[in-house]
């Protein structure tokens, strides 16, 4: 069998989660039971499922936030795509997948420290409560203020 006749990844029941979350308007409109299942029974799962064009096994889903605060907060891993590369030996064609992705959507959130602490001391000033309140309240609709409330959350 040659690698182009070789056959797909058996799909498990944590991919099929993330994708019904990722990709139907069931799975979209209506998350929380499919994160309960994953935060349940996968809290750290490596997906089968990967973009188009990705080798498998490209993507680690996290469900806890505590493993979240660590995977975020350790040293060697980051969201620098090229320096990942460097660090960890990726093939080209997931550098090349990875750096199509981020240049579709600059943005801080893929920088890694000195550059995110940086740019993240250049913004904080912009983001404080006082000046975020006003936006938020013109951008909430009514259903969802009174939704809000009626789930025991304080009004702004």
């Amino acid at each position: 069998m040659t690698t182009t006749d070789a056959a797909p990844p058996t799909i498990g029941p944590a991919d099929a989660l993330v994708f019904e979350l990722l990709a139907t308007p069931e799975g979209r409109a209506d998350p929380y039971p499919r994160y309960a299942q994953l935060q349940e029974h996968w809290p750290v799962h490596r997906l089968v499922l990967t973009a188009p064009g990705s080798p498998p096994g490209g993507m680690w889903v996290l469900t806890r936030f505590d493993h979240c605060q660590a995977v975020l907060r350790h040293p060697r891993l980051g969201k620098d795509f090229v320096s990942m590369q460097r660090r960890w030996g990726l093939e080209d064609q997931e550098l090349l997948a990875q750096q199509a992705f981020s240049a579709e959507r600059p943005s801080m959130l893929f920088s890694d420290p000195p550059d995110h602490t940086r740019l993240r001391g250049l913004v904080a000033k912009a983001f404080t409560p006082r000046t975020v309140r006003p936006s938020v309240r013109r951008s909430c609709a009514w259903p969802t203020r009174c939704s809000m409330s009626s789930a025991g959350v304080r009004p702004m």
